[in-house]
């Protein structure tokens, strides 16, 4: 507590028992407030799992043999959202 700044924010669990609580609560400056209730989200999204692909993963065949293209995907860094397109068949 010695080393904060400016705020310093306590967190206790639900049915956690501290002992210096109803202290820390009466010392001047200090206030308590509830977090609102949040529930988990569904099953099917805790499921889900997600891989960061590198460029040693990408199988680019005559585009990446294109001089253009091969510079422009040089320069994707992690991050760079890829949207898959169809074009023709």
């Amino acid at each position: 507590m010695t080393r904060a700044m400016e705020s310093l924010q306590l967190f206790q669990l639900p049915g956690a028992n501290n002992p210096f609580h109803k202290k820390i609560l009466q010392a001047q400056g200090t206030f308590a407030q509830t977090a609102p209730k949040s529930t988990l989200p569904a099953p099917d999204i805790l499921a889900r799992r997600y891989t960061l692909l590198g460029m040693k993963d990408l199988f680019l065949d005559l585009a990446g043999q294109n001089p253009h293209i091969a510079q422009t995907l040089s320069q994707l860094t992690t991050g760079t959202p890829l949207l898959p397109r169809q074009f023709q068949d």
